[in-house]
């Protein structure tokens, strides 16, 4: 299954970063990624799923699955060919390097893992739902290995959810979902658990009103940082809202 590239990896050029002078580079020196125009191939995964449902009790039932997918031509965005600059700047400004690097489509992964989801209904008015992922990645990089370790653990090696669904009364349903996310490595973002709670009301049939709150455990909690192109950390934080659902 390809997956063609985005219009910025093949047209784009970032002033990456800046990086300080040293003793063995006595000048700053601008990192510049650039696109190398059209790219020749399109990213291609083959993957292969392998699934068991069962019913178990007429209350009780089981998901399990297992997975497993090679890429190849990943874009890494990395360093291929590298070119460096000396940049004269006007007069009575210092002067400063400029390296000017190109995307790659050398990148080759492994994905495996595992899935399981239980649905029980313990009662006739309260349902609970269990789901559980497994997940592990391996790089290779043809280019050399130094630069495999930036590209692992960018997905959680363990994901798990409980959902609970309870009738409080003809009219009333009070839900809930905690779920954990393990920690990535790579950039480095902390695991965490967290947990939604919605109490709804159904006024007539045809409206219902619903209050939700949102990652109760924590004010906030990190969930990404950009890394390749420097972004704005991705962290979310504990939230609440009024709903009115109207049926016509």
């Amino acid at each position: 299954m390809p997956c063609a590239p985005a219009q910025a990896e093949e047209d784009a050029s970032l002033d990456l970063e800046v990086i300080a002078p040293s003793a063995s580079v006595p000048l700053s020196n601008l990192i510049v990624v650039r696109a190398p125009g059209k790219l020749s191939r399109a990213e291609k995964v083959t993957s292969f799923d392998l699934g068991y449902r069962q019913q178990l009790t007429s209350t009780l039932s089981l998901d399990a699955a297992a997975f497993a997918a090679r890429y190849t031509d990943l874009r890494s965005g990395e360093l291929p060919e590298v070119s460096m600059e000396f940049v004269m700047t006007p007069m009575g400004a210092i002067p400063y390097l400029r390296t000017a690097t190109e995307t790659a489509m050398e990148l080759e992964a492994r994905t495996h893992g595992a899935e399981l989801a239980v649905d029980w209904h313990p009662l006739q008015s309260w349902r609970l739902q269990a789901a559980y992922t497994y997940f592990r990645d391996r790089i290779s990089d043809p280019l050399g290995a130094m630069r495999e370790d930036g590209y692992r653990g960018k997905a959680p090696r363990h994901t798990a959810s409980l959902r609970s669904s309870y009738n409080l009364g003809r009219d009333w349903q009070l839900d809930g979902w905690l779920r954990h996310t393990d920690r990535l490595a790579e950039p480095a973002v902390p695991g965490y658990t967290e947990l939604d709670l919605r109490l709804a009301w159904r006024v007539t049939r045809d409206l219902e009103l619903s209050l939700v709150g949102q990652n109760l455990l924590h004010r906030q909690h990190l969930e990404w940082v950009g890394d390749y192109v420097p972004t704005r950390r991705l962290e979310v934080e504990r939230s609440g809202y009024l709903k009115a659902k109207l049926a016509f």
